[in-house]
C-alpha cells in the first residue's frame, strides 16, 4: 500500500488523471518522486500513440502545434505556472525576500508571460522541424521529452534544499532523493539508447544534469534554494531542451 500510494501522490500532483482517494499523506508526496519518471513514462507514451496519429494526419506545422499545446492540458498548465511564477521572482531584480514574496503571487507579470510565450515558441519551432525532418522521429521525441522533464525535475529536487520555511512543494525536500536522482538519470539514458543513437542518448543526458545543475546553483544564489514553482520551471526547461537538442541531432 505504501508504493501505491506514492505512485497515486505522483500522478495526482503531476497530471490531471483521477486517483482514488487512499489518505495521501506528506511522507507519500516524499516517496513519490521517485515515481515522476513514470510519470513521464506513461504520459510520454500517450504523447506517442497522438504523435503517430497525427503524422497520419496533419502536415508538420499543425502537427507540431498540438503537440506544443496538448501536454499542458494533461498538467493543468501546472509546470507553466511554475515557470512563470519562478520568471516573475528570480528575474526581478529585488531582495531574496522579496523574490519569494512575489513567487508566490498568484498574479503572473511581464517576464512571467515572456517565460511562457519563449518556452512555448521554442518547443513549437523544435517540434516543427522534428515533424518535417526525419519519419517517425515526432513520437519518439515527444516522448522522451516528457520523461526527460520529469527525471530533471528529480535529480533538482536531490540536490536542492527548499528555500522557504514552510510552503506546499516543501514535502518534496523532506528526504534523501540522491539514489533516485541517480535511477532517473539512468532510467533517461537507457531508454534514450533505446529509441535514438549512442551520441544523442549520451547527449541528451549530459545536457539534462548540466541544465538541473546549472537550474541548482542559480536558485541557490538568488532564494537560497528551490520552491515548488522552480520546480514547475526546470520541467518546463527540461523538456525544451530536450526538444531543441532533438531537433539538431543526427
Amino acid at each position: 500500500m505504501k508504493y501505491l500510494r506514492q505512485i497515486l501522490a505522483a500522478f495526482s500532483m503531476l497530471t490531471v488523471f483521477p486517483v482514488p482517494d487512499v489518505n495521501i499523506k506528506g511522507e507519500d508526496i516524499a516517496g513519490g518522486v521517485k515515481f515522476f519518471p513514470l510519470v513521464g513514462m506513461v504520459l510520454g507514451m500517450l504523447l506517442f500513440a497522438v504523435a503517430m496519429g497525427l503524422e497520419e494526419v496533419f502536415p508538420p506545422l499543425p502537427a507540431a502545434a498540438i503537440l506544443t499545446i496538448l501536454p499542458e492540458f494533461f498538467t493543468r498548465g501546472f509546470h507553466l505556472d511554475g515557470l512563470a511564477d519562478s520568471a516573475d521572482g528570480l528575474l526581478s531584480s529585488r531582495s531574496r525576500e522579496r523574490m519569494l514574496e512575489i513567487m508566490k503571487d498568484s498574479h503572473t507579470g511581464s517576464m512571467g508571460v515572456l517565460a511562457i510565450v519563449s518556452v512555448m515558441l521554442l518547443k513549437f519551432a523544435a517540434l516543427s522541424e522534428i515533424a518535417a525532418g526525419t519519419a517517425n522521429l515526432l513520437p519518439v521525441s515527444a516522448a522522451l521529452a516528457s520523461l526527460g522533464g520529469r527525471c530533471a525535475i528529480v535529480m533538482y529536487i536531490a540536490f536542492s534544499r527548499y528555500a522557504r520555511k514552510e510552503g506546499t512543494g516543501k514535502a518534496l525536500f523532506e528526504r534523501s532523493q540522491k539514489t533516485v536522482a541517480v535511477g532517473a538519470a539512468i532510467c533517461f539514458g537507457v531508454i534514450s539508447l533505446l529509441f535514438s543513437s549512442p551520441l544523442t542518448a549520451a547527449v541528451l543526458t549530459a545536457a539534462l544534469l548540466c541544465l538541473t545543475a546549472g537550474w541548482k546553483v542559480f536558485c541557490t544564489r538568488a532564494i537560497g534554494g528551490a520552491t515548488g514553482d522552480t520546480v514547475g520551471a526546470c520541467e518546463e526547461m527540461g523538456e525544451t531542451l530536450i526538444l531543441m537538442l532533438l531537433a539538431v541531432l543526427p
